[in-house]
């Protein structure tokens, strides 16, 4: 015979429940308020203050401490003394622990970016928000009477989901996964791939086992003036147009200067007269001919404008773009393809001793950000100048510069190396030079290795495929 629950009983499972929370939420709220303390980055400072409320945290001294934080960088202060001294104003600087806690606190946090406890600490946050609701509702309604058993079950069934969901949100598995589990998970895997993303470069593609996979990290290698931030532009604008979410970050061109390179791309237009048709030194183009271009570039913008891909120029360092797919991730808008033009030019979070040990950082970071937004990234590098001093000036993996932590973290490695051959083409009425490059795939993870060569149309900043007799 069930045993009815009564409101004392009630009374004490809430506050079992919220005990247990509060002591699961602690350790991450005391590694984010001291990451918190630690950090001098503006970008985070400026996002976390904005976003994180007090009711974030589940222990009060840590609500306010958090309100003592937001209050001392509003004002323009930032350090320590000015947080205890703000705790001291709000007669809260002994319930908190005064100074030793707040030192304390930074002890206890193995980072100064508080950004990477910010997931875990919303996680825990919603998870008491739900349970919350839930046990209000059960002692709201006495007529549904459950007992003690049956609402432990309940509780218990809504952490475990909670904890999967956290899982989830951590880009780890669950704890004690069975071989048998995984085995299973492998062959449904088998018989329901998962979709690649492709360049819209045919050969490459199927030299890529028809594109790249969600969770790659893939380099793209090249000289100076070679044609990376071309290719990057054109597979981006390739997968906008194929229905996919793209961003493109540039560290190196303005927005305005990437927007005239995908117009030239898309509207078969060579980049240099764009700016004629704006200007009073067009007048070496006829009436006609500018009215055809402009007809080109309207048809060429309309056609990405309703596509949902974005490009931003931006500040050299890795926090604002992390910020921005957080942003993205927690409004539901998961980007499935970032490019980063280019790698070299990123700030690092950490300033290192030496600068290998920095790009080695950086590249680690974007691999991160592969796997846990579950994306595809594709950052341009910069080749080592020895290629021009050897006999065979062809690219291996060796002139990825500045660290072999570039080839160790990418799933895929493309470099590109021009050809002497050059041809010449007529496109939309334009007549232009073409020379022959290699797409030398010299690291792939999950497939096959090897070369291709396109031509590249350096007016028009597009590759395109060859023809036997090597034209296009």
């Amino acid at each position: 015979m069930m045993t009815k629950m009564t409101d004392e009983q009630r009374r004490k499972t809430a506050l079992q429940v919220l005990i247990e929370l509060t002591k699961q939420s602690i350790p991450t709220e005391q590694a984010f308020l001291g990451a918190l303390l630690l950090c001098q980055d503006d970008d985070q400072l400026r996002f976390i203050t904005s976003t994180v409320t007090s009711d974030y945290f589940s222990y009060e001294p840590h609500r306010h401490i958090y309100n003592a934080i937001v209050s001392v960088y509003r004002q323009g202060r930032w350090d320590l003394v000015s947080v205890l001294t703000e705790l001291e104003r709000m007669g809260m600087a002994e319930v908190c622990g005064g100074f030793p806690y707040l030192i304390q606190l930074q002890d206890l946090s193995p980072t100064i970016m508080p950004m990477e406890f910010l997931e875990t600490l919303t996680a825990h946050f919603l998870k008491r928000q739900v349970t919350e609701q839930m046990i209000r509702f059960l002692q709201a309604v006495p007529s549904l009477e459950p007992n003690l058993t049956a609402l432990a079950q309940s509780l218990s069934d809504l952490y475990d989901g909670f904890k999967q969901r956290l899982a989830t949100l951590q880009h780890q598995p669950p704890a004690d996964v069975s071989f048998g589990h995984t085995f299973k998970e492998w062959l449904k895997s088998l018989s329901e791939p998962s979709q690649k993303i492709q360049s819209g470069l045919y050969d490459l593609d199927e030299l890529l086992d028809d594109g790249v996979e969600n969770g790659s990290l893939v380099l793209v290698g090249a000289r100076p003036s070679h044609g990376k931030t071309a290719f990057l532009l054109q597979w981006f604008t390739h997968t906008a147009l194929s229905g996919f979410r793209a961003s493109f970050l540039s560290y190196e061109m303005t927005t305005n200067q990437i927007i005239q390179r995908i117009i030239a791309q898309q509207a078969w237009i060579p980049y240099s007269l764009i700016p004629l048709c704006f200007s009073q030194n067009g007048a070496s183009l006829t009436a006609e001919r500018t009215e055809d271009i402009m007809k080109s570039i309207v048809t060429a913008a309309s056609r990405l404008a309703e596509k949902e891909c974005f490009i931003e120029f931006c500040p050299d360092n890795l926090i604002s773009v992390r910020l921005k797919l957080l942003q993205q991730k927690m409004n539901d808008r998961k980007i499935d393809i970032l490019f980063v033009d280019y790698l070299q030019q990123i700030r690092p979070p950490v300033r290192r001793e030496h600068r290998y040990q920095e790009v080695g950082d950086i590249v680690r970071e974007l691999k991160r950000w592969a796997r846990e937004y579950e994306m595809v990234v594709v950052a341009a590098v910069q080749l080592s100048r020895a290629t021009e001093s050897r006999a065979d000036k062809r690219p291996t993996l060796a002139d990825l510069r500045e660290s072999g932590d570039l080839e160790a973290e990418a799933d895929v490695v493309i470099l590109l190396h021009p050809l002497e051959q050059r041809f010449q083409t007529t496109v939309n009425g334009f007549t232009v030079d073409g020379r022959h490059i290699d797409f030398l795939v010299a690291k792939n993870r999950n497939g096959r290795v090897g070369a291709v060569t396109f031509g590249f149309l350096p007016a028009f900043l597009r590759f395109v495929p060859l023809t036997k007799e090597g034209g296009v």
